[in-house]
């Protein structure tokens, strides 16, 4: 079994997760609507954002 596959699941989520928040920012920005669910948006936007890089951190160390 390869090491690779497991974070591919979780790659592919992560970038359809990022996808999709990119287009709620592009909702909220030109509205110029920054209360709370923008800032929420905000953050889930970096913590998917970290999750990416970690998850291609570890398979670029196990590969």
């Amino acid at each position: 079994m390869s090491t690779v596959s497991p974070y591919k699941y979780y790659l592919t989520m992560l970038i359809w997760a990022l996808l999709l928040e990119i287009i709620i920012f592009m909702y909220y920005v030109p509205r110029r609507e920054f209360g709370i669910e923008f800032i929420l948006t905000f953050v889930v936007f970096l913590i998917t954002v970290m999750g990416v890089s970690l998850i291609i951190r570890k398979m670029r160390q196990e590969v």
